[in-house]
């Protein structure tokens, strides 16, 4: 498994909230939820399920994939590599994807 820098600042930027930075890159805006665990001995390992729905099928040529900027920021951090930018609409709304 690939090896990240892992930064968890509990009430940043405000009380109540919390910073989780990869890599040096903020993914605050896309995680779900966190889970870390720490044992003796061995490196902590830290879960994070990122704010994303779920689809089981989709049969189309023509359908337009809409993945929120913090959510592709995440992925990338995490090691994903985007398609070729003339492949993609990158869309800051679904809106704009439009």
């Amino acid at each position: 498994m690939t090896r990240h820098r892992i930064t968890i600042a509990p009430n940043t930027p405000a009380p109540g909230t919390h910073q989780v930075v990869v890599d040096g890159q903020d993914i605050s805006d896309a995680v779900n939820s966190l889970t870390l665990r720490v044992e003796g001995g061995v490196l902590p390992v830290v879960d994070v399920e990122l704010a994303m729905v779920e689809v089981t099928r989709i049969d189309s040529e023509d359908a337009e994939l809409y993945i929120p900027l913090t959510t592709r920021d995440a992925l990338i951090a995490l090691g994903w590599t985007p398609p070729p930018a003339s492949s993609t609409t990158q869309a800051a709304t679904p809106e704009e994807a439009l």
